[in-house]
């Protein structure tokens, strides 16, 4: 393991494995293709891709999973809200189609001292 000492280097570390995982076409779970932007602040994740604490809890399940388990997990989220008939209409286009309200099933935690 990389001291925060080391944040390039992990950084670089975490892109290439999630290259290589992509372009061997295997599936990778979130937490080992992720990198958070530089200088902008993840509410989920510290610099060299560390989970930050006060998301410890619910990011164990979400970071297991693989790209397909959630997006089932967004589809059934959506098949959700349409039963439920949190949708809208926008007016301007002829077809007035039902769109359902938009959804992310990754949560934003933000702790209090942020």
């Amino acid at each position: 393991m990389l001291s925060q000492a080391d944040p390039e280097i992990q950084t670089a570390a975490i892109i290439n494995s999630a290259s290589d995982a992509l372009s061997a076409g295997r599936v990778v779970p979130l937490s080992q293709a992720y990198v958070p932007p530089a200088g902008f602040y993840d509410e989920m994740f510290t610099p060299n891709a560390g989970v930050r604490p006060h998301c410890l809890g619910p990011s164990r399940l979400l970071l297991r999973m693989t790209p397909e388990q959630l997006a089932g997990l967004r589809t059934e989220a959506e098949r959700m809200l349409l039963h439920q008939g949190v949708t809208f209409n926008v007016y301007s286009e002829q077809a007035g189609v039902e769109r359902i309200f938009p959804f992310d099933v990754m949560p934003r935690i933000i702790d209090c001292d942020t």
